[in-house]
């Protein structure tokens, strides 16, 4: 970019045309791209982008999970969802956890007869799911199969 400023510099002055600032800068992303035309998940998770942290191995593919901008997911991509559970978005503490075979607490559930209440997910496995959506597309991925428990009630 300080070459570039110089540059413009230049161009102001009158000493260079725009269009051959612009012509440079053109050559110069050919270039780029040409030469780095793809970058795998693993190279980008190595500058740790901003929201991005390490959570885990993938249950499926054994690939590193991460958290990115729209939720955790596998670097490998293997179509394993690890961001919902019950319908309930997950944290990265949540997702850790299942990923170390952990039990976690969900708050807040909705029973089909709308009453809401706790459980306890255990990861046991993982299965296949295919359905489709309300726009008519087929979805599949694979995901979590859960052992639930129940919170002791309070006396």
């Amino acid at each position: 970019t300080a070459e570039w400023e110089n540059k413009l510099s230049r161009v102001s002055r009158g000493e260079m045309t725009s269009e051959d600032f612009m012509e440079g800068i053109h050559k110069l992303v050919n270039d780029l791209v040409s030469t780095y035309h793809a970058v795998s998940s693993e190279q980008k998770a190595v500058f740790g982008g901003e929201g991005q942290s390490l959570l885990g191995k993938c249950p499926r593919c054994g690939s590193d999970v991460i958290s990115g901008k729209y939720g955790p997911y596998c670097t490998k991509k293997c179509g394993m969802k690890l961001g919902k559970a019950m319908g309930m978005e997950l944290d990265e503490d949540q997702v850790k956890a299942l990923l170390e075979g952990k039990k976690i607490l969900l708050k807040g559930l909705t029973s089909k007869k709308g009453k809401n209440y706790d459980a306890y997910l255990t990861p046991k496995g993982i299965s296949d799911f295919h359905y489709t959506d309300k726009e008519g597309r087929e979805v599949s991925g694979f995901q979590y199969d859960y052992e639930m428990s129940f919170p002791d009630k309070k006396k």
